[in-house]
């Protein structure tokens, strides 16, 4: 049982991988967002 959990465990590089993936999508949607809200904004003023 211990082989498969070490298994199942995700290496730290992949985790690293991961996370950046994660930023290199999210940071680019959250600026969209942020904008999209900011020239909303405007509208309503």
């Amino acid at each position: 049982m211990d082989q498969l959990e070490e298994r199942m465990r995700p290496e730290d590089s992949n985790t690293t991988l991961l996370v950046l993936a994660w930023l290199w999508v999210g940071l680019p949607l959250a600026w969209g967002v942020a904008i999209t809200i900011e020239n909303a904004t405007k509208l309503f003023q």
